[in-house]
């Protein structure tokens, strides 16, 4: 029987093919950060990276916002931020404001307090986080890396749009 391989041991795809074993490199990467970033994160602060992103979002955009406008910037479905932004609320990060008579279905989260206050004692947490993640990353290699994440977000936002009308 074969071994199986340490959770902290890095296992390489044996796939000849560039384009192949990188594009499975890219989503091995992409899984091993979310996942310490939201351990870490939650560890140190008791908060989810989503949750993160959701206070880090309205705080940078007034305190106040549609779920949809939060849903389109961290590229989730609406859904899943109403679920998000509900456990939020029993926390206390956030307040979720129904419209008013003439529109019910109109809904703003606000910022809360507490989510400021969270979030202020969490964003030094996330910049060590990143730092530790981009150790050895220098500022060529960074702004390569960002053009190349670019072309793949475009490429797969364009797919999925080609999906979504199908």
């Amino acid at each position: 029987m074969g071994k199986t391989p340490k959770q902290h041991q890095l296992v390489e795809v044996n796939i000849k093919e560039n384009i192949p074993r990188v594009f499975i490199l890219f989503l091995q990467t992409a899984h091993a950060v979310e996942k310490y970033c939201d351990k870490e994160l939650y560890f140190k602060e008791r908060l989810s990276m989503p949750q993160l992103a959701v206070l880090q979002i309205l705080n940078d955009n007034g305190g106040t916002m549609m779920p949809s406008a939060i849903a389109m910037l961290m590229l989730v479905e609406k859904h899943n931020i109403t679920v998000l932004v509900d456990r939020m609320s029993r926390d206390g990060l956030v307040m979720v404001e129904r419209g008013l008579c003439s529109d019910r279905r109109k809904v703003n989260v606000i910022l809360t307090d507490e989510g400021r206050r969270v979030l202020k004692k969490a964003l030094p947490v996330n910049e060590k986080i990143i730092k530790r993640i981009m150790a050895n990353i220098d500022e060529d290699t960074a702004i390569s890396l960002e053009k190349n994440l670019k072309i793949l977000r475009l490429n797969a936002s364009k797919e999925l749009h080609l999906i979504s009308k199908s």
